[in-house]
């Protein structure tokens, strides 16, 4: 609790001294304030905030210190919301020209767990491989959990099914696609969402001339790899892997005719 934090903050802060005489000790103080605040305080921070506490709590031991001057929580407020911000902004980058990482020729952050979308099978009409976005919870150090719009989705597919693929909707609606057998994806764009808008919205291909649409269309043996891609500079592309797929179960055969 907030006092068990207040207590270790504290603690941590004290330095255990042979006793100083008065004169000592007065001395000793008129040194320290004659110090500038940054020699004092920002290093202490910082080192706080960089080893064992938070920028939150590292700002609270500011906060109960006794000796601390008002210039002085200032400038340790600053530090600590410039850390807190940093925090939330941090990319990882992995990948570009001539990777093989998948999503293929991109140099953008992969990490699921830094993304709040996500991609489930939803069943669809005769030849139909339907997904449905969810959002869920995300590591909110990262700028893509954060700040990441649903701006493009990119499939992993077989390159032999570019044929039997015929068209591609988004809620109902027929949109644009774009099959790059070289690459081995599907690519939508324009998908235009966020964390508000995108719960439920409903994505499907359409295909033809395929007994099994997912195992045909897919690569993973009744999965398909995604990648969700924020608009420009298009630096979030988190990857994830779709749910094993059930087929609906076979409608039961009509009862036998009455004698």
């Amino acid at each position: 609790g907030e006092k068990h934090i207040r207590a270790t903050l504290l603690s941590q802060s004290r330095v255990r001294e042979p006793s100083l005489s008065a004169a000592a000790h007065s001395n000793r103080s008129r040194a320290e304030t004659s110090k500038p605040i940054s020699d004092v305080l920002l290093p202490k921070y910082l080192a706080l905030a960089s080893k064992r506490y938070s920028p939150a709590q590292s700002l609270i031991q500011a906060l109960v210190s006794p000796t601390m001057s008002s210039s002085g929580l200032l400038l340790v407020l600053a530090a600590s919301l410039l850390a807190i911000a940093s925090s939330q902004n941090q990319v990882t980058l992995s990948g570009g020209a001539g990777n093989t990482l998948f999503p293929p020729f991109c140099r953008c952050d992969r990490n699921p767990d830094h993304s709040p979308y996500r991609l489930e099978y939803t069943p669809g009409g005769p030849g139909q491989v339907c997904f449905t976005v969810a959002v869920v919870a995300c590591d909110t150090n990262f700028f893509c959990c954060n700040n990441q719009e649903l701006y493009k989705l990119e499939l992993g597919v077989q390159a032999s099914a570019k044929p039997f693929v015929r068209n591609a909707t988004v809620d109902g609606v027929k949109v644009s696609f774009a099959f790059e057998q070289d690459k081995g994806i599907i690519r939508i764009v324009n998908l235009n969402k966020n964390t508000t808008t995108a719960p439920g919205t409903l994505i499907c291909l359409t295909t033809e001339g395929l007994s099994n649409p997912v195992d045909q269309l897919c690569t993973m043996n009744n999965k398909c790899a995604y990648a969700v891609f924020n608009p420009t500079p298009l630096n979030c592309c988190p990857v994830g892997l779709t749910p094993n797929y059930s087929p609906p179960p076979s409608p039961s055969p009509p009862p036998p005719p009455s004698p």
